[in-house]
């Protein structure tokens, strides 16, 4: 009645309120179309949000078909009506849930059209669709992607899928415990570590390159500068060094990186502020040096080249004590103060992967999962590939962190990766042992059967989620999928470091091809590790769920 009489056009939230409302019990299809023709006669699109809900409403009468016709219509190109993961996950679930493969492929499509990746949600189905189609190429893609994609571990439920999947071939697989030896006990086989090549990592520091370039050029500021237009610059003028502007920072920062090499350059890059913010009250934040020069302190004396990044903000304290701490690190050449105007976690962001490429064993020493660059990273999952390298990147030479109590000079206690990646391998079987890299994990040009057919190991999330009960990180994807597993180390190198006693152990799924000799792979003189090895037991399957 309100937009019947009311003769100024409405805001369009409050269609997009009206359409929510007739998602009650039972669906009034007479109100939706009533909104949207005043929509029409008002010249108001119908934008993402308000097409989601009117997905969901057809896929809860069970109308898959006028749901797929609903997404065909919301235009790509508009960022007011492009489809979003809220749109698509529904209708891949309801056209996967009924074998509806052409309606599953349309959407599938439009997911790599838009630069979305899957998560464990979307790989539930799509196993499960390939199981009841019989699709090995789709499944050997979906293997592909997951390996590339899930660094959390696997869901259970999504496990239990795929070990259907492998039922099928006759293939029975194994959950073993693994900890701090690579060696998988059930199949003898040693897991790799997988890292991106110099190729990789070249064009990964080009693109996060770009991508900082665009935000330093004043389209994404931050440091409360969101709503500056776009067309002007942080850095058009102000304070001391900003008549540089842009990526003319970015460069100085990269021929610092430069001139420390001859010298070996950096191995470990610490995130000053997220380190002196740690366990600080939100009410009372004040950064903590001391933390700081702890885990400084900590690196240096187990033979770490140790590079600070902080931002120019906290180079000048009150308290004396911690001025002086300020004026050690300038004077040791270990910090470099990030300028105003700039966010700081762009520079040990692109300073770790920039000294990967001349320290494999590199680090970034940081709790900062990156929340707030999350729409900036997403620029890379448009590209695909590239942001899957970040993600691989990441797995390999992110390092947290924390202490060892409360008190005033407790010791950090740093967790480095394993020595082994946590994401889905798989491996040669007739070489499981080869140092395959990023680019092994790939199909490459061998055929579906025998990228299928390889010896697979999976990590298995068996977390709870408090709000849904479910095993496995429900929600993940994109930056969520990228929680690092933690080992306690002790006083060695990094090296020595990843190859020290594991103390987290993780369940994993074995798949070995049919008819694999485990015993010709056992390898001797390994001492037995208990806590990494534990038990094994085999469920076996011969029907399907």
């Amino acid at each position: 009645e309100f937009l019947a009489l009311n003769t100024t056009p409405p805001p369009p939230r409050l269609y997009a309120a009206a359409i929510n409302l007739c998602l009650g019990e039972p669906i009034a299809w007479d109100c939706l179309e009533e909104v949207i023709g005043y929509m029409k006669k008002q010249g108001v699109e119908v934008d993402e949000s308000m097409n989601s809900s009117i997905i969901k409403m057809y896929l809860k009468e069970g109308n898959i078909a006028k749901a797929l016709d609903i997404l065909s219509k919301m235009n790509i190109h508009s960022i007011e009506t492009r489809p979003k993961r809220r749109s698509l996950l529904p209708l891949l679930e309801a056209t996967c849930g009924k074998g509806h493969y052409e309606g599953a492929k349309t959407v599938l499509g439009l997911y790599q059209t838009l630069g979305i990746n899957p998560s464990q949600d979307e790989f539930k189905s799509l196993v499960g669709l390939c199981t009841r189609m019989g699709d090995r190429p789709m499944m050997a893609q979906v293997l592909e992607d997951m390996s590339r994609l899930l660094y959390s571990g696997v869901r259970e439920d999504l496990v239990q899928l795929i070990q259907n999947w492998f039922a099928v071939d006759c293939r029975v697989g194994s959950e073993v415990t693994i900890g701090g030896s690579p060696y998988c006990p059930a199949c003898h086989t040693k897991l790799l570590s997988i890292d991106l090549d110099d190729q990789e990592l070249k064009e990964l520091e080009l693109q996060m390159e770009r991508i900082i370039g665009k935000q330093l050029d004043g389209r994404e500021n931050d440091h409360n500068r969101r709503n500056m237009p776009e067309f002007e610059n942080v850095f058009s003028g102000g304070r001391t060094h900003q008549s540089m502007r842009g990526l003319h920072h970015i460069e100085h920062f990269k021929n610092f990186l430069k001139e420390h090499e001859p010298f070996g350059g950096f191995n470990a890059i610490i995130d000053g502020a997220n380190v002196g913010y740690y366990l600080q009250n939100k009410e009372h934040t004040s950064l903590k040096y001391s933390q700081i020069d702890r885990v400084i302190s900590y690196c240096q004396n187990r033979g770490l080249r140790t590079l600070l990044v902080l931002h120019a903000s906290h180079m000048y304290p009150r308290n004396r004590f911690e001025q002086k701490l300020c004026q050690k690190w300038l004077r040791s050449d270990l910090v470099y103060v990030t300028p105003h105007g700039m966010n700081d976690d762009w520079f040990w962001l692109l300073g770790g992967i920039s000294c990967t490429r001349s320290n494999r064993d590199a680090v970034v020493i940081t709790n900062d999962h990156m929340e707030d660059h999350h729409s900036a990273l997403s620029e890379i999952a448009l590209s695909g590939s590239m942001y899957r390298r970040f993600l691989t990147w990441r797995e390999r030479h992110w390092t947290t962190f924390t202490f060892e109590s409360g008190a005033a000079n407790a010791s950090p206690i740093l967790s480095f990766p394993p020595s082994h990646s946590i994401c889905v391998q798989s491996q040669n079987p007739e070489n499981p042992n080869e140092k395959a890299g990023v680019k092994g994990q790939m199909m490459g040009s061998g055929s579906t059967d025998d990228y299928l057919g390889r010896l697979w190991h999976f990590p298995i999330d068996n977390t709870v989620s408090e709000d849904t009960g479910v095993r496995g990180n429900v929600g993940d994807h994109n930056m969520g999928m990228l929680s690092n597993p933690t080992q306690l180390i002790g006083s060695r190198s990094i090296s020595q470091q990843r190859d020290a006693p594991y103390h987290h152990s993780r369940q994993w799924l074995c798949m070995p091809p049919r008819g694999y000799d485990t015993k010709r792979l056992k390898p001797k003189n390994v001492v037995e590790d208990t806590d990494a090895h534990g038990v094994f037991f085999t469920r076996n399957f011969s029907t399907l769920a």
